[in-house]
Parts: C-alpha cells; sequence; structure tokens
C-alpha cells in the first residue's frame, strides 16, 4: 500500500491543478489576513469614538425631526444614544489611561456592564444577556489572574488566527478539496487507467484507502503548514498574545418558537484559553478535511466521469456550504444539522455562534465531532463496498 500511496502523491503533486489551487490557497490567506487585520485595526479607541459620535448625532436628530415615532421606540433609540455615550467615556478613558491603571480600568468596565444589564433585562432577549455575562466573565477572569487584558485593536497572532480560520473555512477549504479530489476515482476512467490501476496485485479496498489516506495527507499537510506560517508571520510582525488570554466557548441555546430564533441559556457559556481554542480548531477543521475527503472520494467512485464527479461535488459541497452560511433559511433550520457543510467553520462552532446563523440549536462542538465522524466512516465504508462490486468494463 505504501507504494500506492507514494505513486498517488506523486502524481497529485505534479498535476497543474495542485499548482495552481496552492496560488490560490496563498491569494485567500493573503486576502484574509489584510481583512481581517484591517476589521481589528477599525476598533481603534479613536477611529471607534468618532464613529459612535457621528451615529449619536445620527440618533439625535431622528429623535428631534421624527414624528411617527412611538413612545417604545423612543426609548430604544434614548437607550441606543445613552450606551454609546457611556462606551465613548470609557473609550477616551481608555485612551488616556496609562498601563499600569488596567486594573482600575477592567474593575470600571465590569460595573459598566453590570448597569447595562439592569438597563436592558426587561426589553431584551436572553442572547444580548449571555453576551453580557461573557464580557463580565472575560473581564473577571483578567483580574483574578492578575493578567492584564490584550487590546482589541491590537493584533495578535492568537486570537487573529482565530478570525482568519473562520474567513478561509466556510469555502477556501470546499473548494481545495472538491478540485483537488473530485476525480479522484473518475479520473481513472476517464484517462482509461482504471484498468493499469487494477491490474496491479492489490486489492479494490486497499486502492480506496491508499488514494483516500494520499488526498488527506496532503491537503491536511498543505492546510497546516500555510496556517503554521500565517501565525508566524503574524506574531514576528506585530505580537504573539498570551497563549491563556480568555476566548469565550460552547455557549448553549434554546429555540424559541414565538419569536422564530434561538436565544441563548443564561450563564451557559464558559471560558477556553485562546491556546486550547486555536488547538481545538485547528483538530475540528482537521476533521472536517477528513469527512469531505471521504464523501468526494464516494462521489468520484460513483460518478465515473471527471467532469460529472467536479460538477455534483462542486454543487453539493461548495454551493450548499455558500448557501448556509450567507443566505441561510428559515425553512431550512431542521435540516443543517444533517449537512456536513454546517461544521466547516471551526471556530464559530467551539463559540457556538453557528447557532445564530442556522437557527437550530442542535448544531454544536459535539454534534459536529459526531456528524464528521459518520461521514467520514460512512462515506469511506460506502467508497470500498461499492468500487469493490464495480464493472470495469462499464
Amino acid at each position: 500500500m505504501w507504494r500506492l500511496i507514494r505513486n498517488e502523491a506523486l502524481k497529485l503533486i505534479k498535476s497543474k491543478k495542485f499548482i495552481i489551487l496552492c496560488f490560490v490557497l496563498i491569494a485567500v490567506f493573503i486576502y484574509a489576513n489584510i481583512s481581517v487585520i484591517k476589521d481589528i485595526e477599525s476598533l481603534n479607541p479613536e477611529i471607534k469614538r468618532v464613529r459612535n459620535s457621528e451615529m449619536i448625532t445620527k440618533l439625535s436628530r431622528q429623535l428631534e425631526t421624527d414624528k411617527k415615532l412611538s413612545k417604545e421606540d423612543k426609548l430604544n433609540v434614548e437607550n441606543q444614544i445613552k450606551k454609546l455615550t457611556e462606551e465613548n467615556i470609557a473609550l477616551t478613558e481608555e485612551m488616556m489611561a496609562s498601563v499600569k491603571d488596567w486594573r482600575k480600568n477592567t474593575e470600571k468596565k465590569i460595573q459598566t456592564l453590570k448597569e447595562q444589564k439592569k438597563d436592558i433585562d426587561a426589553l431584551t432577549n436572553n442572547s444580548v444577556m449571555e453576551n453580557l455575562n461573557a464580557q463580565i466573565m472575560k473581564l473577571q477572569y483578567y483580574l483574578d489572574n492578575d493578567m492584564a487584558p490584550e487590546k482589541d485593536y491590537k493584533i495578535y497572532s492568537f486570537s487573529a488566527m482565530l478570525k482568519i480560520m473562520e474567513t478561509i473555512s466556510t469555502l477556501l477549504i470546499p473548494v481545495f478539496i472538491v478540485f483537488l479530489s473530485a476525480d479522484v476515482i473518475s479520473g481513472e476512467y476517464s484517462n482509461s487507467t482504471i484498468k493499469v490501476l487494477l491490474s496491479k496485485p492489490v486489492s479494490r479496498k486497499k486502492i480506496v484507502i491508499s488514494k483516500y489516506l494520499t488526498h488527506c495527507l496532503i491537503i491536511i499537510s498543505i492546510i497546516v503548514l500555510a496556517e503554521t506560517a500565517n501565525f508566524l508571520f503574524l506574531g514576528l510582525k506585530f505580537e504573539f498574545g498570551k497563549i491563556k488570554n480568555p476566548v469565550v466557548a460552547g455557549t448553549q441555546y434554546v429555540y424559541n418558537s414565538n419569536k422564530n430564533m434561538c436565544e441563548a441559556l443564561l450563564n451557559s457559556s464558559y471560558l477556553w484559553s485562546s491556546g486550547k481554542a486555536l488547538v481545538s480548531s485547528a483538530g475540528l477543521q482537521l476533521l472536517f478535511i477528513a469527512a469531505l475527503v471521504a464523501l468526494v472520494l464516494l462521489i468520484s467512485i460513483i460518478v465515473t466521469n471527471n467532469v460529472s464527479s467536479l460538477i455534483i461535488s462542486f454543487v453539493l459541497i461548495v454551493i450548499v456550504s455558500l448557501g448556509t452560511f450567507l443566505i441561510p433559511e428559515q425553512a431550512f433550520r431542521n435540516i443543517y444539522p444533517l449537512l456536513l457543510t454546517t461544521y466547516s467553520n471551526a471556530p464559530i462552532l467551539i463559540t457556538g455562534q453557528i447557532v445564530n446563523i442556522v437557527n437550530n440549536p442542535i448544531v454544536n462542538m459535539k454534534m459536529g465531532i459526531i456528524a464528521m465522524g459518520i461521514y467520514m466512516l460512512f462515506s469511506l465504508l460506502l467508497s470500498m463496498i461499492i468500487f469493490s462490486k464495480k464493472d470495469v468494463l462499464i
């Protein structure tokens, strides 16, 4: 089997599509870095303060000129103005504060968030309340561990990589796998090399396993190498950050049928270190790659024409993935947990934010591991069964 893996690896690495896809991978990583860095730097206190001031002016003008506003709407607008004003005061203090004052500033932020909880308790849903609870929990963690909080507007390799993984996971990885592996078996039929392959003294099951392992190992190696290089680049150019920096994880939700939306369970969130979150995201990402390669392999075995295999794989995986994350439909909320592509974005699977997209509380990290494991094992088993019984002459 080792010889089969080596030959398949050499054939894949020397192919034009592999070289092209590697350049595309680099280009997307560059775009993701630029986008994430720009988003993080936009959180600079001075920029946020200017933006908040513009919004306050706009809302104040609305209160003065819009005579059709109901009492409830006016109250909401006034609360927004109050919140933005308080945030601007806090931003001003943050800009003027010295590094030595971090504990005092953190305690003040906690008190501000607690006051916000009192103001909105009766006017909002549990998701907003849980978000405030999570922010308080993070700030309290800094105090308890005598650790100065990282600045939201500075680039840290650990936190930035989680955002970059969010960017590349939804579309780049599925596209990379589809275009690289869609013809893993169908290409042998289209190029009329299937008989030569089967003439070797190796069982058909070993052929399937060797091709699967080869594509898994190469794709995983390329992605891990690219992400590791990206992590080191960000750390060396900016800062690596603290490996123990807290990250909110595991927020649980329940479906509110009256509002047709999911609401967070109060006090369900917990904290992970940024190192644990990054490693866990990488692990879930690798599991998704292994499951998706197995599914693409199955399609390639069933559809013996490489063009048809590519089209079917692209539609089933890439288009469905785009539909799930870009234009999710309420009508499909019960179908999303059954789709492999729902679990492609590891960072938001860990935090629980995926629920806000698919509007189904069943989708979580545990469900993702189970679903991806089932897809991988079932697709691989079915691939071996079908290929073992397939008539090569057809």
